[in-house]
């Protein structure tokens, strides 16, 4: 957008606001790039009166095109004490710090479901992309990789 960090945080706390001013249930979100990023935005939302420690969940922001590295498990551990939503983690990602957040979601899991013909014994869907087969499988495979602790 070309916009900075800081700008993208104010608006990300001026939409909340507003939208929680109009009674709709949103969740707070944390944008950042560096860690620092993450942990003033936690207290730019705590100056406008919403402690992030009290939220049933925040979104975190600005991860699925970095999960290769370890740079997100580290802000993941040091935002530890939120109730964490990692949007768009990957398998990868969720092996790593998974058991750190509350929740996650992700198009990951039916990437290839959604490319390739359906599955042996699959009838009546055109690719996997929608079938408990394929997420079952996904699943077991994401929890062979993912710490006894998830």
């Amino acid at each position: 957008t070309g916009l900075t960090v800081l700008n993208h945080q104010r608006r990300t706390i001026g939409s909340v606001l507003y939208l929680r001013g109009q009674g709709l249930p949103v969740i707070p979100v944390l944008q950042g790039w560096k860690l620092e990023d993450y942990h003033s935005h936690v207290a730019q939302y705590a100056n406008v009166g919403l402690p992030l420690e009290r939220e049933p969940v925040v979104g975190l922001g600005s991860v699925c095109r970095r999960q290769a590295t370890s740079e997100i498990g580290d802000i993941v551990r040091s935002l530890q004490g939120l109730n964490l939503h990692g949007f768009g983690v990957k398998m990868q990602g969720l092996a790593q710090y998974g058991h750190m957040l509350t929740s996650a979601d992700s198009l990951a899991w039916s990437y290839s479901a959604r490319r390739e013909p359906p599955m042996e014994g699959c009838v009546g869907h055109i690719n996997c992309a929608n079938c408990l087969r394929w997420a079952s499988r996904w699943r077991e495979r994401l929890l062979s990789k993912t710490p006894p602790s998830m």
